[in-house]
């Protein structure tokens, strides 16, 4: 009787492992030392911000970059380019 009831699932018929996050919600610390080795390279290199689509395109979606700064891990510019364009750079926090 105990077992079958550690073995239940909960009231909205998920089991655990259906409640876990999806992967590009996780932010484990691999992905972590990544994104900022690769936040503080490119200002090194560049002398600019990453923006979103710069991230993107070295795989960092948009739900790793909210993620991880709100765990202040980065911190969210507004930035204006030579075009007048404003768009979202990042540094890492602290730097």
């Amino acid at each position: 009787m105990l077992y079958a009831h550690l073995m239940a699932d909960d009231n909205s018929g998920n089991s655990k492992s259906d409640r876990q996050a999806p992967m590009s919600r996780q932010l484990d610390l691999f992905t972590q030392r990544r994104l900022e080795k690769f936040v503080s390279t490119f200002r090194g290199q560049n002398g600019e911000l990453p923006t979103l689509k710069d991230l993107a395109e070295h795989g960092f979606d948009s739900d790793i970059i909210k993620l991880a700064v709100k765990r202040k891990l980065i911190e969210e510019f507004y930035v204006t380019l030579t075009n007048g364009t404003i768009v979202k750079g990042y540094k890492v926090s602290g730097s």
